[in-house]
């Protein structure tokens, strides 16, 4: 199932196991934990040791809450555009130096349902379509998804029933 979603850069370094995301998937189809990590470094607020944050941490982490806000809002739009044809965003985290976890990517996964009509899946593909650009922002992969969308749209709108239909409106030229 094609994704809508961004991944942000992070300001962190190499990673390690932190969350489990939901649906997600090696390619033998057996879920998979993803994680990133943040190497806990010097001291500045209070970090996991209960030591105060240095300077570098402290703006590590003002991205990092940055970035979350970032993402999490984005990932609500895509879903809240894509309606029905859309799932719950499904996030990336990575641990800050205060150890509390920070989305840094995210996703919502979209689809039509099987068996509709081509109208119907028309207007499947359109809303998708509409979610995947629906931000400030578009990453690339908005914009794929935004191509492959439109492309499945025309395909429906070729296959629709009705010879006269021209999007919302009827065609009565003879």
């Amino acid at each position: 199932m094609p994704a809508i979603g961004s991944v942000v850069s992070t300001p962190q370094g190499p990673a390690r196991v932190l969350a489990v995301l939901p649906g997600s998937q090696d390619e033998a189809g057996q879920k998979v934990a993803r994680v990133l990590t943040t190497p806990l470094t010097d001291q500045g607020a209070k970090n996991t040791q209960g030591k105060e944050l240095s300077q570098a941490e402290q703006q590590k982490l003002k991205e990092l809450k940055d970035t979350d806000r970032a993402v999490r809002t984005e990932e609500r739009r895509h879903a809240a555009v894509a309606g029905a044809y859309g799932g719950t965003p499904q996030y990336q985290y990575v641990q800050g130096p205060d150890g509390k976890l920070y989305a840094v990517a995210g996703k919502v996964e979209v689809g039509v349902p099987h068996g509709v009509s081509p109208e119907q899946a028309e207007r499947a593909h359109k809303a998708i379509a509409a979610a995947a650009v629906s931000v400030s922002t578009p990453s690339s992969a908005d914009f794929s998804a935004a191509a492959q969308a439109g492309k499945l749209a025309a395909e429906a709108y070729g296959k629709a029933t009705d010879p006269n239909r021209r999007g919302n409106l009827l065609d009565f030229s003879f």
